[in-house]
């Protein structure tokens, strides 16, 4: 779970929650604000977003098939996830809650709360952490 917390936030702190390759999208409006329809080379999902164009919630169907539903609050320099809850039949649903902290300028979630679909919560927080750019990795030949 402790993964899943951070794997969980990083599409969101990476602005990749859209997909990178060649992609249809249908935009739909709705009472609510947006429905937008995306499917491509091995990919079927529908994201529901609000009239200020913020993700309210997500279902897919491939690669996975899973659902989500976030909650985003105002931050330093924009918004922030601040609870996401991920599903899947029958799998169950996780929600994870994030509270941020600045690193070097960079918003890095500060604790994070994990209620798995059982009844406990698990908490646990982030410290000493460092921003580090500009890693090269090498990598050679095997040694023998």
């Amino acid at each position: 779970m402790v993964k899943g917390g951070l794997d969980t936030w990083m599409p969101f702190a990476t602005n990749v929650i859209l997909p990178m390759g060649p992609t249809k999208y249908e935009f739909e409006k709705i009472d609510t604000g947006y429905k937008v329809a995306m499917s491509g080379d091995n990919l079927s999902a529908t994201l529901v977003l609000n009239p200020g164009l913020g993700i309210v919630s997500g279902n897919a169907l491939r690669p996975q098939s899973y659902q989500f539903n976030t909650e985003f609050t105002s931050g330093p320099d924009g918004y922030l996830l601040q609870s996401i809850s991920t599903g899947s039949s029958p799998g169950g649903w996780a929600t994870f809650n994030y509270t941020y902290q600045t690193v070097q300028g960079i918003q890095l979630p500060l604790e994070i709360t994990v209620k798995p679909s059982t009844s406990e919560a698990w908490r646990y927080s982030l410290s000493g952490c460092k921003i580090v750019k500009g890693i090269v990795v090498k990598v050679g030949p095997p040694k023998h």
